[in-house]
């Protein structure tokens, strides 16, 4: 016999009176729950770790704040082509779906690096990969400012393979060397904010460059970009503690 409406109402009021209950008695036992640290482990822990905070970290580390001002300008002329790619493709002869195809062949591109890095690692040390890959985006970034036609602009593609690929592991493996282990999360942290940075300082000078000069223009200042922070990078980075 089928239940009446106000039974499935009865029903589901049991229900949620009964789901609010056990969850109200989860959060008691949570609480309750003796989540206690030593006074003075948690003391030392703290020392470890240290509270200092951005400009005594960035003291401690004068080259590294070096290596994020060329990360920065490395990533804003990376962001210049990314973000206009499609404007980039229409000057080169394409459209759409060359866009397309060119971003699919970086991104294939990228794949072996980040599977063999390990190996690369082996043979020379992360701050030697680090600094390579900040030549292969001014290589990239020339590459795609000399392509006069969609081909010579898909050729400039696979330089993403030591390019973007390579920058974005060795630099976790270059700030985990030069860093102490308590030290290098927040380094991994400033490192990943200088590519916001760079996408900003992008997003804000792209389109008024495409706009008042052209895409010629623009891909030049992501070439000289690429190259004035590559060179910054190379003088500012130091041989890791660790490969």
């Amino acid at each position: 016999m089928a239940a009446r409406p106000a039974d499935r109402i009865l029903w589901s009021r049991h229900d949620s009176d009964l789901a609010i209950a056990l969850t109200i008695l989860f959060l008691i036992c949570v609480f309750r729950f003796p989540f206690k640290k030593d006074r003075k482990k948690a003391e030392a822990e703290k020392e470890e770790t240290g509270a200092a905070g951005p400009v005594d970290f960035l003291k401690r580390y004068p080259s590294f704040v070096v290596v994020l001002l060329g990360c920065i300008l490395i990533f804003m002329s990376h962001s210049l082509i990314n973000s206009f790619n499609y404007q980039i493709a229409m000057a080169k002869g394409g459209g759409s779906g060359e866009m397309g195809n060119a971003m699919t062949i970086s991104a294939v591109s990228e794949l072996p690096t980040m599977f063999l890095f390990g190996y690369l690692l082996k043979k020379k040390s992360s701050v030697f990969w680090f600094r390579l890959s900040g030549l292969f985006f001014v290589l990239k970034s020339i590459g795609t400012f000399l392509a006069f036609n969609i081909p010579t602009y898909y050729a400039a593609q696979p330089f993403q393979m030591f390019g973007w690929a390579l920058l974005n592991v060795a630099c976790v493996y270059y700030v985990d060397g030069i860093m102490e282990p308590q030290d290098s999360i927040k380094g991994q942290a400033y490192m990943a904010m200088t590519i916001t940075v760079g996408n900003v300082m992008s997003s804000l000078l792209g389109g008024w460059l495409i706009d008042a000069a052209g895409i010629g223009t623009m891909l030049i200042c992501a070439s000289l970009a690429a190259f004035i922070g590559w060179l910054i990078v190379c003088l500012g980075s130091k041989e890791a503690k660790t490969a």
